[in-house]
């Protein structure tokens, strides 16, 4: 679609995956339980020792199995090359690759650079608090190992960091990680803190965030924040962040760690609180808000986002019809495909106007500190709702 042409990408190579306890990476099937997932294995196949090996022996990764250099080197060489070919290995196997190799000969297109990452992304390993000592010395040796590589090649280069909050709350790690990581001057800093929800984030945590990026902002490298909420925003406003990103309607935080979910049900993003809310919630909220009486009572308080305006003419009947019409299964609710289509549109427009530029940062600060204030809000649907607004202005202002 236009939507996706011309898209800059990168591809995360997910090499912490074999540091963990291997059942994440095996087959949950009746037909082929506690074998290696097939995704996982063409990655072993693709990145070779010192990974495939203790996989396929049913055995986590260890740093020391990154000590030899040569065998280091190697493995990220293998990861980068992996993460250079594989788009365009795909599309010389697809029924367009005629139609590709034409356009190269041609000199239409360059297909490297059509189908090639704008970034290539090191190698690296999740850090806890107390394996901080034995992945950072790894994971620095990888970068600039793979510094090395891309540099010869002529491509950028993003270093990756991802961490427990633990590793956030404690001073002397936090600096540790700041000293090694800046010290590194690469094109490009990923952060990922494991479970970071913004929301639920505590007055040091935000501020510790703050500091890590500050810290890592020496090296003169843009830092981008890979699982962001609104928070993360704010912060690109100030140009504290160069950046974050997410999924659509989900992807604000992610574990480092899989966690099986079952079924999602559709939220409705409320505006005013950066936050998605179960629909109940979020019906209180509206009315709170005085967003009932009439459309144009709505448009104001609530939400005027392309999506309210085509389905909100008759507020309450429509908030109810659009947003929050679900189906039962098995004495389980489930939301009906229309509503998961309105609140995934909703929050793709709502997230629109978050990014863009045209409203002040100053003014964006005093529409949280106002909303963190509104008694009414916080009687209808909990201070635990509402309770984030205020963290986040505080840290903000500091």
């Amino acid at each position: 679609s236009q939507w996706a042409q011309n898209k800059s990408y990168f591809i995360d190579p997910q090499t912490h995956a074999f540091q963990h306890d291997i059942e994440y990476l095996q087959s949950n099937s009746e037909k082929s339980r506690g074998e290696i997932k097939r995704s996982v294995q063409k990655l072993l196949e693709q990145y070779g020792e010192p990974v495939k090996s203790k996989i396929e022996d049913e055995t986590s990764i260890l740093p020391e199995d990154f000590e030899d250099s040569t065998i280091r080197k190697q493995f990220c060489k293998r990861v980068i090359e992996f993460q250079q070919k594989v788009i365009s290995a795909e599309a010389e196997t697809s029924d367009a690759a005629p139609y590709y190799q034409f356009l190269q000969e041609e000199g239409i297109v360059d297909l490297k650079k059509v189908f090639g990452p704008n970034c290539i992304i090191a190698p690296y390993y999740f850090m806890e608090s107390h394996t901080l000592e034995n992945w950072l010395p790894i994971n620095i040796l990888c970068a600039k190992d793979s510094m090395e590589i891309t540099k010869q090649k002529k491509v950028p280069l993003g270093i990756q960091m991802v961490m427990s909050k633990e590793v956030l709350f404690e001073d002397a790690k936090r600096k540790k990680i700041i000293e090694e990581y800046s010290s590194l001057k690469p094109d490009l800093f990923l952060i990922w803190i494991d479970s970071f929800e913004e929301q639920s984030a505590s007055d040091t945590l935000l501020k510790s965030f703050i500091e890590l990026i500050k810290g890592l902002k020496t090296a003169n490298a843009p830092v981008v924040n890979l699982y962001g909420g609104y928070f993360s925003v704010m912060l690109v406003h100030k140009k504290i962040l160069d950046g974050v990103t997410h999924s659509l309607e989900y992807g604000e935080q992610r574990s480092v760690i899989p966690v099986g979910g079952g079924i999602p049900v559709a939220k409705y993003y409320l505006p005013c609180l950066h936050s998605r809310l179960k629909f109940r919630d979020a019906l209180r909220a509206a009315r709170a808000l005085n967003g009932m009486p009439d459309n144009a009572s709505f448009y104001e308080n609530v939400c005027n986002c392309r999506q309210c305006r085509e389905v909100i003419e008759i507020p309450e009947k429509d908030f109810i019809n659009k947003y929050g019409q679900m189906k039962e299964r098995k004495g389980r609710f489930y939301s009906i495909p229309e509503t998961k289509d309105n609140s995934a549109r909703h929050y793709m427009w709502c997230k629109l106007r978050e990014y863009d530029k045209q409203k002040s940062y100053d003014a964006r600060l005093k529409e949280i500190q106002s909303i963190s204030g509104n008694i009414g809000l916080k009687r209808a649907i909990g201070i635990e709702n509402t309770a984030h607004c205020e963290k986040w202005a505080t840290a903000l202002e500091e």
